[in-house]
């Protein structure tokens, strides 16, 4: 701005939108396919382009400029910026199908991992955007109907059964609860589980994980219930995802111990995760934040975003 002021830098700015929209998993910008579209911006930044940025968009606002907006900026240099926009609207272009690509449901999901686990590849953390109610059921189903063990799933948001866990029981009792699938249908049947309880209360940690590090951590009360054959469910108040193992274990549960861990987040939990996990595998199943965005009832898309647009619709 001050050198704009002097008169000794003359912003020419160029803009394009590439007419795709992805959802939040598919955003991370260490990880491929955004990696290689934040490394041409840094290459462009090399050749004299002042500055490029790319905004993969927020997928699940229904408006009409849905999407990703790419922007470049040089120094009085039209040609350079036009240049710079267009290679990076024809690559983001060409890593559509990437940037959109099908993912696994839950039960296809659950079974791959166990298939993977029973392969010598473990621990596998299963990730998932979907529930952002918390209250969602559909890995928990099947990791206990696929008869999957050493696992925890790490946030089931039923606050109703955890007040009358933490005001009918204590720790060490065997109790059976359903958990999970109240809010809306959409986060799938309420799930029934005997196990018992290992963790009834607060929790307090110091975070060691690069999300927040030295933080300091409180819950007012959670739970974990052991299910048998290292299977564990932890009951929280409301939707929960932990950034690392210190909230797992600050319940007192060994992490070490398991094969698979389920997260309901979609990209912030690998700064921690994918240092422990031998496999980070997101699946897709039910919920408002799909990974598959056909599945929700936008009114107001641009006729031609790929892939849910009316021009690209089967």
């Amino acid at each position: 701005m001050i050198e704009t002021i002097r008169g000794n830098f003359k912003p020419t700015m160029a803009f394009r939108k590439p007419k795709i929209v992805c959802a939040s998993i598919f955003q991370a910008s260490e990880y491929n396919p955004m990696k290689k579209v934040y490394d041409r911006c840094r290459e462009w930044e090399s050749k004299g382009v002042y500055c490029a940025s790319v905004a993969p968009g927020y997928a699940y606002s229904d408006v009409p400029d849905l999407g990703f907006s790419v922007f470049v900026v040089a120094n009085n240099d039209r040609r350079l910026a036009e240049e710079a926009i267009q290679d990076l609207h024809d690559l983001i272009w060409s890593l559509k199908e990437d940037l959109t690509r099908e993912l696994p449901g839950a039960r296809e999901g659950v079974a791959n991992v166990i298939r993977m686990v029973g392969e010598g590849t473990k621990p596998v953390v299963i990730a998932y955007h979907d529930d952002r109610l918390g209250d969602g059921t559909h890995i928990l189903r099947e990791l206990i109907d696929q008869g999957a063990k050493n696992w925890v799933s790490t946030g089931i948001a039923d606050p109703k059964v955890l007040y009358m866990l933490d005001q009918e029981h204590e720790v060490g009792d065997t109790v059976t609860v359903t958990v999970g699938g109240w809010i809306d249908p959409i986060s799938g049947v309420p799930v029934t589980v005997t196990g018992r309880i290992e963790h009834l209360g607060p929790a307090d940690w110091v975070e060691t994980g690069p999300m927040g590090r030295g933080a300091e951590r409180h819950i007012d009360l959670i739970a974990r219930v052991n299910l048998g054959e290292n299977r564990h469910v932890v009951v929280t108040e409301r939707l929960s995802a932990p950034m690392s193992a210190d909230p797992l274990k600050a319940i007192s549960l060994d992490v070490d111990s398991l094969d698979i861990v389920v997260l309901k987040d979609r990209i912030h939990h690998k700064a921690y995760w994918d240092t422990w996990s031998a496999v980070d595998y997101p699946v897709d199943p039910p919920g408002l934040g799909p990974a598959d965005l056909s599945m929700l009832p936008y009114e107001n898309l641009p006729w031609d975003i790929y892939p849910i647009g009316e021009k690209w619709r089967k």
